[in-house]
């Protein structure tokens, strides 16, 4: 008989792909959506391990673990916890050591070698075997042809095997200084307003730095979006934004957390009462006060990563002393400024925005800085990321770096990028 795992997700497509893999590694699958279906599947029995996700509409992977606990038969079964958006060394501890989870996966992670092992490790010589045991060791050529002799670069370009939106640099004028620096990297902050181009990561450092609390306006380009941040000591900690897809109610459908009629209800009674949406939706029963922190803390992520992808920035601040003028809030951040920064990055540049950085440094040498302000607290990075960063060779250009890792060279070029804007590392 086949070992029997129990997949929640309500992710749909995920959920079949990680049940596609299962399958094809001898196990059977039962699939379920909400924490409520999960529960019966549960009590029925024959369950021999659960892969839980943590963000699940009304009730959360944290509660469907602890009612899971509480259940006849069921307590002791091993659960392996999955999360795309709790990251970080706390949630990882909450999950393994104070709830007593097999292990805690952030997504998107590996099937083959980030959840193999860890079944391998629970099932040992009942494991099944499956056809997806293997990996292929068909690697691609390498895409970069003579790329550096005596200080030029083919100019037949780079990146040239991306089936699309390719980074086709062809780099004819290294001498093309397109500005990343904006700010001074120490001192007094001059200015009160002005424009920047791809450097919304400097703005926010330098606030910090200087431990600003206040408003930050900013708008793109062409003024057609909008924003006010409010900073507390260089921390954002509220957004105002003209966009209507990031208001909460929306934001919450399309983390699945509430539905479509629950917004538009949501909606018509903030109209009559006056009342803030978040409210209004616990009033309404159609939302845990778990879901609504991780909501409002999703919320304000949104807007921010929204103006990391920004080209160019039209911005000014203002200094407030005294309290903010903004609700009261329920959510926090749980990592570090620098994780902001890193996560700001990774989510709303794309390859067009790493096209100047590359094209400014790519002859360039790397060095570690040793003299970083900021840092990233215990267990914000995969250990991979953190592994990567501690293995980067004094006196390597970055273009060699990325000839390295050629088959993820955009996530690498955000990494660098990121260390770059943070003081980590220098290029010279």
């Amino acid at each position: 008989m086949s070992i029997k795992i129990l997949l929640l997700d309500d992710d749909d497509e995920f959920r079949e792909t990680l049940s596609m893999f299962l399958t094809s590694e001898g196990f059977s699958v039962v699939e379920a959506k909400t924490g409520d279906e999960a529960l019966d599947i549960l009590q029925k029995g024959g369950i021999e391990c659960s892969i839980i996700d943590v963000l699940l509409p009304r009730k959360n992977g944290f509660k469907v673990f602890e009612e899971m606990k509480a259940l006849p038969n069921v307590g002791n079964s091993p659960v392996i916890m999955i999360s795309g958006f709790y990251k970080g060394y706390k949630h990882r501890q909450d999950a393994v050591f104070s709830m007593g989870a097999m292990e805690y996966l952030e997504k998107p992670f590996d099937f083959l070698k980030d959840l193999k092992p860890h079944l391998i490790k629970l099932f040992q010589k009942r494991y099944p075997s499956g056809v997806l045991g293997t990996t292929s060791s068909v690697s691609n050529s390498d895409p970069f042809e003579d790329p550096i002799v005596d200080n030029t670069i083919d100019k037949k370009g780079f990146f040239s095997q991306e089936p699309t939106q390719t980074m086709n640099i062809l780099l004819e004028d290294l001498d093309d200084d397109l500005i990343l620096d904006k700010f001074p990297t120490s001192g007094i902050l001059d200015i009160t307003s002005g424009e920047v181009d791809l450097s919304f990561p400097k703005l926010l450092i330098e606030l910090y730095n200087f431990k600003f609390t206040g408003e930050l306006f900013v708008e793109n380009l062409n003024g057609e979006i909008k924003k006010l941040i409010y900073l507390s000591k260089g921390l954002p900690v509220f957004v105002k934004s003209t966009l209507v897809s990031e208001c909460l109610g929306h934001v919450l459908v399309s983390e699945k957390i509430i539905t479509s009629k629950d917004l538009d209800k949501s909606l018509d009674l903030m109209k009559q009462t006056r009342k803030p949406q978040g409210k209004i939706l616990r009033e309404m029963n159609c939302i845990s006060l778990e879901n609504l922190k991780y909501g409002l803390l999703r919320q304000l992520e949104i807007k921010l990563h929204d103006i990391f992808s920004w080209n160019k920035i039209k911005y000014r601040y203002k200094e407030i002393k005294g309290e903010l003028p903004i609700p009261p809030t329920i959510h926090e951040f749980e990592y570090s400024f620098a994780y902001l920064i890193y996560q700001g990055v990774m989510k709303g540049y794309d390859i067009e925005m790493l096209k100047p950085m590359f094209k400014k440094h790519a002859t360039k040498k790397i060095y570690h800085t040793h003299t970083e302000k900021l840092s990233f607290k215990e267990g914000e990075l995969f250990d991979d990321e953190l592994e990567f960063f501690g293995n980067l060779q004094h006196g390597t250009s970055l273009f060699e770096t990325i000839k390295e890792h050629a088959d993820e060279k955009e996530y690498v070029l955000k990494q660098m990028l990121v260390y770059y804007f943070l003081g980590m590392i220098e290029f010279r």
